[in-house]
């Protein structure tokens, strides 16, 4: 079985194809990031305008990619993100799969993608803040390395016994000590930041090997390609005697690849979506059926 997955909750317009052992054929991603470069974060419009633009190349270029023929191709579902994400941009990745499972008389299938935003917004708002440009993580990743972790002393939220990760607070506590200590380097703000933010990461998986059986970690999303959170799963990973999976760095930023695996998944276990569904760019993992 062959999948199309199709990505464009945010500012990169995705599309792969994928087939049921997780084989990858094609993966193709276009990204509109040098649009929104200049204002530090992703411009809803721009993005949307730029998935318009780009879609269809897109998608041509992962079936030929994949040795199909892009006008009939050989594939047995399209798989897209209906959510999270910005709802410009998912209506757009939305209306093209259903176009195309409705030509090519296939099924659609809606895919949640993850609520990953968090500790990225962190990175990115962290970052703006301290005029580091857009996007943040690889620069503070850099910074980072040559600073001290413990120059600033900032909070781990949500310590409790559960899964759950915020990290609105510790971007609250980077402004506020950066504007009480202003001669602090720039490298120390980012190690120290690096290092509150990987220790709250840190401790729910601890919590979750602790709690749970199970044979391997894997590390998803930007924040993988993130270089102090790597090291920090992996050594966790070799402490309980497990299997740490970390993605390839081309693969640690959005990508049609891991929507057309998860809409495997989706389609196996629920079947087809309905050509109704929406976008739901508010779409929690506790509320996928």
């Amino acid at each position: 079985m062959k999948v199309l997955g199709i990505e464009t909750s945010c500012d990169e317009t995705a599309a792969a194809v994928v087939d049921d052992a997780l084989h990858v054929h094609s993966t193709v991603i276009e990204s509109s990031i040098d649009q929104h470069r200049d204002f530090g974060g992703v411009v809803p419009e721009l993005a949307g305008r730029a998935h318009v633009a780009t879609i269809g190349p897109v998608v041509r270029e992962a079936l030929e990619g994949a040795g199909l023929d892009p006008t009939h191709p050989a594939i047995d579902a399209v798989a897209v993100t209906s959510g999270p994400g910005l709802i410009g941009s998912l209506l757009v990745g939305l209306s093209a799969a259903k176009t195309y499972a409705l030509a090519w008389g296939i099924p659609f299938v809606g895919v949640n993608e993850t609520i990953d935003d968090a500790a990225g917004e962190a990175y990115d708002k962290v970052a703006r803040w301290l005029g580091l440009g857009y996007p943040g993580g690889p620069e503070i990743d850099r910074l980072a390395q040559g600073g001290n972790p413990d120059a600033l002393a900032l909070p781990v939220s949500m310590i409790g016994d559960d899964f759950d990760f915020s990290f609105s607070g510790l971007k609250t506590a980077v402004v506020r000590a950066t504007q009480k200590y202003p001669d602090v380097a720039i490298g120390d703000v980012a190690a120290s930041f690096q290092a509150a933010l990987g220790e709250q990461l840190l401790r729910k998986l601890r919590r979750a090997l602790e709690r749970y059986d199970v044979r391997g970690v894997a590390l998803a999303g930007g924040v993988a390609a993130n270089s102090h959170l790597r090291i920090l799963v992996r050594a966790l990973a070799d402490e309980f005697g497990v299997v740490a999976h970390l993605p390839s760095l081309a693969m640690c930023t959005d990508n049609a690849a891991m929507i057309g695996a998860a809409g495997l998944y989706r389609f196996a276990h629920d079947g087809a979506s309905a050509l109704s569904l929406s976008a739901r760019p508010n779409w929690q993992l506790v509320d996928v059926a």
